[in-house]
């Protein structure tokens, strides 16, 4: 797959020690119609049902992680954790919802390590379960926390009101990068943090700028260019505000997904309202493709990484994209009835 490139950062403002100054790679995305299609990108898929017991009754799910063997799902309708088998079978719950310190109003975001699970919640604070998902401690988080990501034993959180990402270093929390906020734009909610297989990339809500995460450091990977980009980016920076049409014709693009697949990024986004896909070359690190998305589309907060995906579908054959996804299997006029479904593509 391939993914596109751009040159200019909206409003970026690393905040990073490093000398690192490669430019990223610049590439125009938004102005062609080649159709993309999730059939030509997985050719397989793996289903195992979700065994729901009476104590393991699922609302919704709206992300999911996989590791070690075990499905980890935020079920955001009753605000808690599970977790399942790769057969199947039920594990583990977590919900403690209250206003005392070790309690939550709702579960933000998620994810996993080998041997944790950091749960992002409000009011601002992470607590940190054991993979059967009982309390470890908490970590105190600064205000305004929207996503979490696990990389290689380092904890990022994500501020969305500033666009800015902060690592946590020996109990202190240190910026990496701001990005300032789109006053004229849409909050649509999506995922910052991709993981691919060997990687994890970062980029900003309507950023046009992806980044690669290296430990203490975001370094500029690649830089999405697309059509009226000036006028936006002028719009943006007047903090103009715009009724509902112009936000959608003037907004930026904003990232659902980023999947590693034969040996290309397949970056799925959406621009002006349009649901669109394209691809890069990692080796070459060159857009090779871009158009119109056709297949199931990622929700907002439903992917955050090659091995995360969820959402609910009606259709089993409207598939959406990614090697892990979750579905509900109903029809429209019960759906409060059916099962978790996990697809698996390869």
């Amino acid at each position: 797959m391939r993914v596109k490139s751009f040159i200019k950062v909206i409003f970026s403002i690393p905040l990073l020690s490093s000398c690192y100054s490669t430019v990223p790679v610049e590439g125009n995305i938004g102005s062609s119609d080649t159709p993309m299609h999730i059939n030509n990108y997985f050719s397989q898929s793996d289903v195992v049902t979700l065994d729901e017991d009476s104590c393991m009754v699922l609302g919704g799910a709206s992300c999911a992680h996989y590791d070690n063997g075990k499905y980890y799902l935020l079920d955001d309708k009753y605000e808690k954790l599970v977790s399942f088998d790769e057969f199947g079978k039920s594990k583990a719950g977590y919900i403690n919802k209250g206003n005392a310190s070790d309690e939550y109003i709702k579960i933000l975001d998620f994810d996993v390590d080998s041997d944790s699970v950091y749960v992002l919640c409000y009011p601002q604070k992470i607590f940190v379960l054991n993979n059967e998902l009982k309390f470890k401690r908490k970590i105190d988080v600064p205000t305004g926390a929207s996503r979490i990501a696990i990389w290689r034993n380092k904890l990022y959180v994500y501020f969305g009101e500033n666009r800015s990402v902060s690592i946590y270093n020996n109990s202190n929390w240190e910026e990496l990068i701001q990005e300032g906020c789109l006053p004229a734009c849409p909050k649509v909610g999506v995922p910052v943090f991709f993981k691919t297989k060997n990687e994890m990339y970062y980029c900003a809500e309507g950023g046009n700028t992806i980044y690669e995460v290296k430990k203490n450091e975001l370094l500029p990977f690649f830089s999405l260019t697309y059509p009226n980009q000036i006028n936006i980016e002028d719009r943006i920076a007047q903090r103009k505000i715009l009724d509902f049409d112009e936000r959608l014709s003037m907004s930026p693009p904003f990232i659902y997904s980023m999947i590693e697949t034969g040996g290309s990024l397949l970056i799925t986004y959406s621009l002006g309202g349009i649901f669109r896909a394209c691809t890069i070359d990692l080796e070459t690190k060159s857009l090779t493709q871009d158009g119109y998305w056709y297949g199931k589309f990622p929700f907002p907060k439903s992917q955050i990484g090659n091995d995360c995906f969820s959402t609910s579908f009606v259709s089993l054959e409207d598939f959406p994209i990614d090697t892990l996804l979750i579905k509900v299997n109903h029809d429209d006029k019960n759906l409060e009835n059916g099962s978790f479904t996990i697809i698996k593509y390869r």
